[in-house]
């Protein structure tokens, strides 16, 4: 759901991941289950880290987009023309700081709302 080649954007990607989380945590609610949710959720924002680190694809568009987060130009142009892999990349201190757990929990939020 998360394949960082899928060709599907963010939002897409989050609805359907939500929907996947709801009906498995309506299942396994009943059982001692909440640990595994506090772990995966660490797990799921780092792939979605990577997934869109992956699709800004050229270091020009990286080094854009967390300037406009709020990296300051050295840190943006230092992370942006890195050459490390989307995974590695989505442990970045600076990655962390431009797109914190509570940037896609606000995107989980608002299609947490909306059903069809």
């Amino acid at each position: 759901m998360t394949g960082r080649g899928c060709g599907k954007s963010l939002a897409q990607v989050i609805y359907k991941l939500n929907q996947y989380l709801r009906g498995w945590w309506n299942y396994y609610r009943l059982s001692e289950a909440r640990s595994i949710f506090k772990s995966l959720n660490g797990w799921i924002i780092r792939r979605l880290r990577c997934l869109l680190w992956t699709q800004w694809k050229n270091p020009r568009t990286k080094v854009r987009n967390l300037l406009k987060l709020g990296i300051s130009r050295k840190h943006a142009f230092l992370s942006g023309n890195a050459h490390k892999k989307m995974w590695r990349m989505s442990k970045i201190k600076w990655v962390i700081i431009a797109l914190p757990n509570r940037y896609f929990l606000e995107r989980f939020n608002s299609f947490g709302t909306t059903s069809s």
